[in-house]
């Protein structure tokens, strides 16, 4: 049993769309917690804290690595091991 408290969405290669998996050791797929500081448990504090969510500006960086590593994994699996060396090995 995987005590992983919900699953994650990722990108899945081989079925080429997002994807829940059920596996903690995905920090790509991580949330974030946080903190704005306000106590909002009050009887009238609902929509208080209502600000949004804070924008990671690295995220569209960040989702290009992850899903070149992704495609590196299993064109890895497929090729015994090689990695490839050209983006264009990656498509398909």
């Amino acid at each position: 049993i995987n005590w992983t408290w919900q699953p994650q969405i990722v990108w899945d290669v081989l079925e080429k769309r997002f994807a829940g998996k059920v596996d903690m050791h995905r920090p790509d797929a991580w949330g974030f917690v946080y903190f704005d500081g306000q106590v909002s448990n009050g009887p009238d504090a609902e929509g208080a804290n209502d600000i949004g969510s804070p924008k990671d500006p690295t995220w569209p960086a960040r989702l290009a690595a992850m899903n070149i590593y992704y495609a590196q994994v299993v064109y890895a699996e497929d090729h015994a091991g090689e990695y490839a060396s050209d983006m264009k090995e990656l498509e398909g």
